[in-house]
């Protein structure tokens, strides 16, 4: 997001294709200017912090149900969930229906509905209030799964998969752009928009509402109103009639147990990585995040950032508000470099600004170069120069016996006018202008 409304945005051409035709660019990069903006980027579930938790077969519980209910696929056939949100029995629910079977669910929330643990009792599976501490495995993935119950007893159930959900942190990233702040919101435990840049507002998940209904009658109504501040007329009508399933969740950032415990995937940060961090006098997140690079790089906070601040803000006995978050980054997502460097190579798709003497110019056979919207000469080749450097010293030399002159127009101009123009301008350049 820059300034004036101004949006970039990646269009993958062929990245997402099998066979991707021959000469063709893999990204296009647009540059889009907005009155408004509405920001529907959803939510992205976030982990939850154990040891092994790097273990193959450990997964997040929406990734797995993306797999067996989109693709027919399953990184698992024996299933064990670890959730502390309603959300998390939705993969359930797909998993049982896909013929999967489920070893047990640990939901650390301090009760379960009547309506999951029929469920379970139908599907014959043990509901676990508690914690997963560990997970034995190894190269070929999880074996064994170690559960702290609440009460303080220990137990152990064998799956060859492990479905992890810690819950929703809104995409806040496009919203905390020119030195915006998320808010933190108690009721989903997560930071949510609060000062965006002008013109945007957010909708639906992206702005903590998990209910399908509440998204919907989000989204209608920021659409509509931008469309009628960008002075279009007209009835949006009125947004479906869905219902707003229940959402409860029981904040959960770290089981503390033997082993690595990770929390940014993408860099190898673990739980004691911030601990340590702490302890060495890290105390602002920027800090935190230079000093263990949590969140850096593309992840921008997406899945580590709320668990380390939680993490950072327990250690340091302080709030996750008070704790603050880090400035969000952009890319996003990861950008092939030709999609930034492709406006050098033939013509780009904006507005072109010619100079007074661009066409003599260019009957010059003069060689140009993109000076923002301007096309600018650089020099003037003439028939048997191997190369610039021999047109260009050619010109010096003309220039330095003779005369020679250049179209500056593309620098732009400042208009100083009134009674007192001449002695302001001589007050800033060397010659004077008060009597030119």
């Amino acid at each position: 997001v820059y300034d004036g409304g101004t949006y970039g945005a990646i269009e993958r051409v062929n990245d997402h294709l099998p066979s991707p035709p021959e000469h063709q660019v893999r990204q296009r990069l647009w540059r889009i200017v907005a009155k408004r903006c509405v920001v529907a980027a959803g939510a992205i579930e976030r982990p939850i912090v154990f040891a092994g938790n790097d273990t193959p077969g450990v997964i997040m519980a929406s990734a797995m149900r993306t797999y067996v209910a989109r693709y027919a696929a399953t990184p698992a056939r024996r299933i064990a969930l670890f959730i502390n949100n309603e959300d998390g029995w939705r993969t359930v629910e797909t998993a049982l229906g896909a013929g999967l079977q489920i070893a047990a669910v640990i939901d650390a929330r301090p009760d379960v509905s009547a309506t999951h643990r029929a469920l379970a009792a139908k599907a014959g599976f043990a509901v676990l209030n508690g914690s997963v501490v560990g997970v034995e495995g190894g190269k070929d993935g999880v074996r064994k799964i170690s559960i702290s119950l609440t009460g303080g007893a220990r137990a152990e159930v064998e799956a060859d998969g492990l479905a992890v959900s810690g819950g929703w942190n809104p995409a806040v990233g496009l919203t905390s752009y020119h030195r915006g702040r998320p808010k933190w919101q108690d009721d989903i435990s997560a930071f949510v928009p609060d000062s965006a840049p002008a013109g945007m507002v957010a909708a639906g998940a992206a702005n903590g509402a998990f209910g399908l209904g509440a998204c919907l009658r989000q989204g209608f109504a920021a659409g509509a109103a931008a469309a009628h501040s960008a002075s279009h007329s007209g009835n949006a009508g009125a947004p479906p009639i869905a219902d707003d399933e229940a959402f409860s969740l029981t904040p959960l950032w770290h089981v503390a147990g033997k082993g690595k415990a990770f929390v940014d995937y993408q860099h190898d940060v673990t739980a004691a990585d911030i601990e340590l961090a702490q302890r060495e006098g890290f105390e602002s997140v920027e800090h935190l995040k230079r000093y263990t690079t949590l969140g850096m790089a593309t992840d921008q906070g997406k899945t580590s950032n709320v668990a380390g601040l939680a993490i950072m803000a327990a250690v340091s006995g302080k709030s996750i508000p008070e704790t603050g978050t880090t400035i969000y980054r952009p890319p996003y997502v990861p950008v092939a470099i030709g999609a930034f460097a492709g406006h050098h190579r033939d013509e780009n798709f904006h507005a072109t600004r010619l100079t007074p003497s661009h066409h003599w110019a260019a009957e010059q056979r003069a060689v140009f170069v993109d000076t923002g919207l301007w096309k600018r000469a650089q020099w003037y080749p003439r028939a048997g120069e191997k190369d610039w450097l021999e047109s260009v010293t050619r010109e010096v030399k003309a220039v330095r016996s003779g005369v020679g002159f250049c179209d500056v127009s593309t620098l732009g101009k400042i208009d100083v006018r009134g009674p007192d123009a001449g002695a302001f301008l001589d007050r800033v350049y060397i010659n004077t202008f008060s009597n030119l």
